[in-house]
């Protein structure tokens, strides 16, 4: 597997919008709304995932971990655990794309639970093999299956219209410039 580096371009570019969100917060991001004005809030929630300023994401992962591991300390069937916890982890997870893997471990760490919790495992046997048994992919590769799943469905036609309109196949442009490559 390969692990994306930044370059120093990269880095330039993220200390740039890094210092750009802290020049932001001196201004007045107040929108009058009729007689009412709106405040702007660090942390909004839609479909239900937060959505920090910086786009981390770490408030989302931490109240989808909170929430699953309440749910571990509930469960006490086998199918508990498929229903509650996996559908949890696997809920707007596309969104979690091409995040480094230090913001995804806390869900990795529920996923390593709820396996040791349907193999009665103690906290320092090795899980893997069970994730294996399980079929369940890991957290990183289960958010890139269910993107590729998407795209798939998006290319053969089994997609929503709303997404296959704004998707493009790169056969269909003339130059390769202008795409962006996300990397995982």
């Amino acid at each position: 597997m390969c692990i994306p580096t930044l370059t120093t371009e990269q880095r330039q570019k993220r200390s740039h919008s890094k210092a750009n969100l802290v020049k932001l917060k001196s201004y007045d991001c107040s929108l009058p709304v009729g007689s009412e004005t709106v405040q702007p809030a660090s942390v909004v929630r839609d479909l239900g995932v937060l959505l920090d300023a910086q786009l981390t994401m770490k408030q989302h992962i931490n109240k989808a971990t909170a929430a699953c591991f309440y749910q571990l300390r509930d469960c006490d069937r086998f199918v508990d655990v498929l229903a509650l916890v996996t559908s949890r982890l696997d809920y707007c997870n596309s969104v979690l794309a091409a995040l480094p893997q230090s913001t995804i471990d806390p869900l990795q760490r529920v996923q390593n639970t709820a396996a040791r919790l349907i193999f009665n495992l103690g906290k320092r046997e090795h899980v893997s093999p069970c994730l294996i048994q399980l079929h369940w992919l890991p957290i990183r590769y289960r958010i890139t299956y269910k993107l590729c799943t998407l795209m798939h469905n998006v290319h053969i036609g089994k997609s929503p219209r709303y997404l296959a309109d704004i998707v493009q196949p790169t056969s269909s442009r003339g130059t390769r410039s202008g795409l962006r490559v996300l990397s995982l």
